[in-house]
């Protein structure tokens, strides 16, 4: 894997396939299709995390580490929508807020199997971390988790793992998109 932050791409068109999809479920309350003739970026299967912020904070996350959709573009769509009416840390958005609100979409790079912690570098790789059907995700650079340690502790804490179990880790990068205004916070989880 390569030895760099996440990249960072401005103003990608899956950024606005997940605002149609938000926009459009929220208003109408249906999932929007795939769009046809999709570019080969956004017809391969990859997995992606949507995160929604407003005024700079965080509104909604959910993604996937693995593809559960056809395309790239079904799985913003479908992650979009999770996030924004999904995320049990929020309630629902209305169709108040949806001017309000940016877009960061995260795509998840190839999964690499770890031996240890000393692997990880929590502003270069998220983090999965398994024990049976408990898995827990981390991105990289998320604000307040900048030690291998406070990384590890998370996204143990999100799996329902303790810390003293035996579990499995791996590691990846991601490509970050993020709008071009610059309405969005560094950090996203």
């Amino acid at each position: 894997m390569p030895n760099t932050k996440p990249a960072l791409i401005v103003q990608h068109p899956l950024l606005k396939i997940a605002r149609i999809a938000v926009e459009t479920y929220v208003r109408d309350h249906v999932i929007m299709p795939v769009p046809f003739a999709l570019p080969d970026d956004q017809a391969t299967p990859q997995g992606a995390f949507v995160s929604i912020v407003v005024h700079k904070e965080l509104r909604g996350s959910v993604g996937t580490v693995r593809p559960t959709q056809p395309t790239l573009a079904g799985e913003v769509i479908h992650n979009a929508i999770a996030a924004a009416v999904r995320d049990p840390r929020f309630s629902p958005v209305r169709a108040t807020e949806l001017a309000d609100l940016n877009y960061i979409i995260d795509l998840v790079e190839e999964l690499e199997s770890i031996a240890g912690a000393a692997q990880l570098d929590p502003a270069q790789y998220g983090v999965v971390v398994r024990a049976g059907r408990r898995m827990g995700v981390v991105l990289p650079q998320i604000s307040a988790v900048n030690t291998i340690g406070a990384q590890l502790e998370l996204a143990l804490r999100k799996a329902g793992i303790d810390s003293a179990e035996h579990y499995r880790l791996e590691r990846f990068c991601v490509q970050r998109l993020v709008p071009a205004s610059g309405d969005y916070q560094q950090t996203v989880s």
